[in-house]
Parts: C-alpha cells; sequence; structure tokens
C-alpha cells in the first residue's frame, strides 16, 4: 500500500510540475518576446565596436570566433526555467558576451542575484551600455538591473 500511494504521489507531483512548468514557460514566452525585440535595439551595432586588437590578443591565439554563438530564444527560456532559480540563488554567466543571458535569468525569473564574466571588455562595455539602453526604454526596470 504505501509503495502505490508513493507512486500515486510521484504521478501527481510530476502532473503538477507539467503544470507548474508550462504556466510558467507561456508567462516566459511573454516577457522573452518583449525583450528580444528590445536587444535589437539595444544591442543593435555592437560588432562594430568590438576591439579589432582586442579579438586578436584574446581571442585569435585559442582559435575563437570573433562572433560569439547565443543561445536560441526558447532554449535559453526553457533552460531558466528548468533551472527554477528563486531568491536565494546566484546565476553566474562566464563567458557572458553581451550578457542577453543574465538579462533574460533575472527578466524571466526570481533569481537572487546574477553575475556575468566577460574577457573582452568591449564586449562588456557594450553589455553594459545594452542594459542602460533597456533601461531607457522601459523593458529593463532598475530592480531587475
Amino acid at each position: 500500500i504505501n509503495r502505490m500511494r508513493g507512486l500515486q504521489c510521484r504521478r501527481a507531483l510530476n502532473q503538477f510540475r507539467t503544470v507548474d512548468l508550462n504556466a510558467r514557460l507561456s508567462t516566459m514566452e511573454t516577457r522573452l518576446g518583449e525583450l528580444e525585440d528590445s536587444f535589437k535595439h539595444a544591442f543593435e551595432g555592437w560588432r562594430d565596436t568590438c576591439d579589432v586588437h582586442e579579438y586578436k590578443q584574446l581571442f585569435a591565439p585559442r582559435g575563437s570566433n570573433p562572433y560569439y554563438g547565443e543561445l536560441g530564444r526558447n532554449f535559453a527560456a526553457e533552460l531558466l526555467c528548468n533551472a527554477n532559480l528563486g531568491p536565494d540563488d546566484v546565476f553566474v554567466d562566464a563567458g557572458s558576451g553581451l550578457g542577453k543571458l543574465s538579462i533574460l535569468a533575472v527578466a524571466l525569473t526570481e533569481v537572487g542575484a546574477a553575475y556575468e564574466l566577460e574577457l573582452s571588455k568591449s564586449r562588456f562595455r557594450c553589455a553594459q551600455e545594452g542594459a542602460d539602453t533597456l533601461r531607457k526604454m522601459g523593458n529593463f526596470t532598475n530592480e531587475e538591473r
């Protein structure tokens, strides 16, 4: 009997998690759409401001691409949703580039704090400017920043 109750509890919990996850994904999808539209404006032209000498010094010796890969929008939302970040959690993005994933973590979850680590000073500067632009546009609050 206890084994049967345990199985029933696990099934109920899995159903609850699925409903909860779907609800969170739906809410995140709306906010994600808002931010994605804003990102286009906030980060436009960032490649033009990247320091060529910095690339040659930091990234070329390692065979790195001068531009970086970003996580797809849906994958990023699902990753953050499944991480179930709360007020006691800290999100750290090593190799953060423009900081978009950290922005998403703060805007889409209840994470307590988010930090970015980036070797490139020009990318870090662009990340700061982009976050400021998002804030000025009203799409990223001071609390989120």
